[in-house]
């Protein structure tokens, strides 16, 4: 699985919008798990939400804006060849700035 943090100081529509609301409804984090088709160029593909905490709250949809954005590197890209399958997990942990 590969991890990543992001601060919501990034300008993320959806995740500056899911921020708002988590901050009314709790402290300062929230995690989401992607499941995606990683390509031979480095794209996340066929990307979905497997797990968000907390749900509803539009993470999920942050998570998924960002994906797009993302390329995986070279590492990461040689150990997917060695193996036959390409999906892979992509862990995201939002922290709310204070």
């Amino acid at each position: 699985m590969i991890g990543m943090i992001l601060a919501l100081s990034v300008a993320l529509s959806a995740g500056q919008q899911a921020a708002s609301r988590l901050q009314r409804q709790e402290a300062g984090r929230a995690e989401v798990v992607l499941d995606c088709v990683l390509q031979t160029d480095g794209r996340f593909t066929g990307c979905r939400v497997v797990s968000e905490t907390p749900r509803g709250v539009g993470f999920g949809a942050a998570a998924l804006e960002q994906v797009r954005q993302m390329r995986a590197s070279q590492a990461q890209m040689a150990e997917a060849a060695a193996g036959d399958d390409r999906r892979t997990r992509l862990s995201f942990t939002f922290l709310l700035a204070e």
